[in-house]
């Protein structure tokens, strides 16, 4: 089912315009009264922020993207707040929200918008004597970064979502088709067990390999239906039963299986239902077995390496190469964009020492590696993990470069605290990922991010610019106000799909169970065939007594599979 690309972000657009413009407002106005102008920029900023209201509602009523109107009105806006020196970067935070549209829509041509903002910014600085950094512009391109990863993040979410459903129904397909098997199962073997018990009596007669031929032709037949992509475990575990009980005719060789709760519908692709049949085999189990996994959290989460435990042998199951879905997740991403605020705190405008600041940045991009192979590993179940390894990430960063910095207040433009960057990764991490997460893990994260703050002010230059601060906490309030809802967002587009998706599922388990059922008595139909062409093909005719039994017996095994037929079509 096609969706349009980024649609969810897109759905959110008059949102992020509205909390990022109004949050830029705010920062505006903070820092009108940081240079003593707050008379005169108050009043402009609440001009500003009533068009911001009412273009956030037209962009509400609208889905068009409206680029070269909105770029223009973005241009003029920055023109006009860029005229002072401690308002250059404020100038430019309004214009993120158009960023971000622009990554989802355009993805890295949406750098068109900074790179305006930039041109327009420079040009109207220049006239006042100012000239501006390239760092003022980091925020609006952070911005289509953002847009090009949530849409490369929703992208992905779909594609699993659908793997994983089409990893079900294959599963459910073949339990459907087995479900039909054995619903005339018995009826069919009642068949099949008078076609072997007649063909002895041929014997004499050059027909002594028919009863082997058939029972191999027939159990080798229902092995082959069993080879669907996916399957469930409870399902490859009774069919190995079935395998090996029917492999001997000795009782006491019987295996009688049970699955633990919960394990029964763990997915595995055909190869670890191989892998899993040829390790029990090697067993060499006898009477009551079961089977259960080491980490029933396992259970959950399809080709993923998997111990279970067989009686007291453990079996490992490692995962499938060919049926891999590699996740696509914002934790990496986390990690590689607070390495980039910790090389941005070396910078002109704070001077953290580099000697302090590297290595922590080199370990945050190592982070970013070990977190890919933890979700790979993991899938969603590694959320926490990565929450708390970020939360110590950020913490370092905080020591790092708080303590080394040397940026004093007075400067032209926003006094920055680069531990703020470390709350702003992390807080929209917990954002994405807060409904995998528990409220006292939560809280847990809630007094982290205080004691990283509180870590942060006592190692900051003094006297604190409180004015400042209060910015660049709103700055992060607006990031996490923004991605809020993605989550849950991202989870009603992927029930969405899966259910548009229902009446085609119910359709194909239906074919599946109906097929199920005509297989074993298209199989006893052939054997019945097989054994009326070899019968009138004996090189020597049997006595007229045991012609008679042998004929009556092929006229009941006929009746039989009538009957099964007309039962069947009812």
């Amino acid at each position: 089912m096609d969706r349009v690309r980024g649609s969810v972000i897109l759905a959110q657009r008059s949102r992020i315009h509205l909390v990022y413009r109004l949050t830029g407002r705010t920062i505006e106005a903070l820092a009108g009264y940081r240079s003593g102008t707050g008379r005169r920029i108050v009043p402009r900023t609440l001009l500003f922020a009533a068009f911001d209201i009412g273009t956030s509602v037209l962009l509400r009523r609208s889905e068009e993207f409206h680029l070269l109107p909105r770029l223009a009105a973005d241009a003029v806006d920055t023109a006009m707040w860029s005229t002072h020196p401690d308002l250059l970067e404020p100038a430019v935070l309004p214009g993120v929200p158009l960023a971000v549209e622009s990554g989802a829509r355009l993805g890295l041509s949406g750098l068109i918008v900074p790179a305006t903002s930039a041109v327009v910014t420079a040009l109207a600085a220049r006239r006042r004597g100012h000239r501006p950094g390239l760092s003022v512009f980091r925020w609006q391109i952070a911005g289509v970064a953002l847009g090009v990863g949530l849409v490369a993040y929703e992208a992905n979410r779909r594609q699993a979502v659908l793997a994983r459903h089409d990893q079900e129904l294959e599963a459910q397909l073949e339990r459907a088709n087995l479900a039909g098997q054995h619903e005339v199962a018995m009826a069919v073997d009642s068949v099949v067990d008078l076609i072997c018990r007649t063909t002895p009596l041929l014997a004499a007669s050059g027909c002594e390999s028919l009863p082997g031929r058939m029972l191999a032709s027939w159990k080798q037949a229902l092995a082959d239906t069993a080879s669907a992509q996916a399957t469930y475990l409870g399902v490859a575990v009774a069919r190995w039963q079935h395998r090996h009980n029917s492999a001997s005719s000795d009782l006491h060789a019987d295996v009688v299986c049970g699955v633990g709760d919960g394990v029964g519908t763990m997915l595995l692709s055909s190869l670890q239902a191989g892998w899993l049949e040829a390790a029990l085999d090697d067993l060499d189990l006898r009477g009551p077995v079961r089977v259960t996994a080491v980490e029933p959290a396992e259970a959950g989460r399809s080709n993923q390496p998997t111990d279970l435990l067989v009686n007291d042998a453990v079996i490992h199951l490692p995962s499938d190469p060919g049926a891999r879905i590699i996740p696509f997740d914002p934790g990496p991403l986390g990690f590689l964009a607070a390495a980039m605020w910790t090389l941005d705190s070396v910078g002109k405008e704070t001077r953290a020492d580099p000697w302090a600041a590297g290595p922590v940045a080199a370990a945050q991009v190592g982070l970013a590696v070990w977190a890919h192979r933890t979700i790979d590993r993991m899938g969603d179940g590694s959320h926490w993990t990565i929450v708390r390894v970020a939360l110590a990430s950020g913490v370092l960063q905080t020591i790092a470069t708080m303590a080394t910095m040397q940026r004093t207040p007075g400067e032209p433009g926003l006094e920055r605290y680069p531990f703020l960057g470390s709350v702003n990764v992390l807080s929209m991490l917990v954002a994405l990922y807060s409904q995998d997460l528990t409220p006292g893990q939560l809280l847990t994260v809630a007094g982290g991010l205080a004691a990283t703050t509180a870590i942060g002010l006592v190692l900051a230059p003094k006297p604190l610019v409180w004015i400042d601060f209060i910015s660049g906490l709103l700055w992060t309030g607006a990031s996490v106000v923004s991605v809020a809802r993605m989550n849950s967002l991202f989870g009603e587009d992927a029930d969405s799909m899966v259910a548009g998706l229902t009446e085609q599922d119910e359709a194909r388990l239906h074919e599946a169970f109906s097929s199920g059922r005509a297989l074993p008595l298209r199989l006893a139909t052939d054997a019945q065939r097989t054994m009326r062409v070899e019968v009138a093909c004996l090189e020597i005719q049997p006595p007229p007594e045991l012609a008679d039994e042998v004929n009556r017996r092929l006229a009941e095994i006929d009746r039989r599979l009538e009957q099964i037929r007309l039962a069947q079509e009812s």
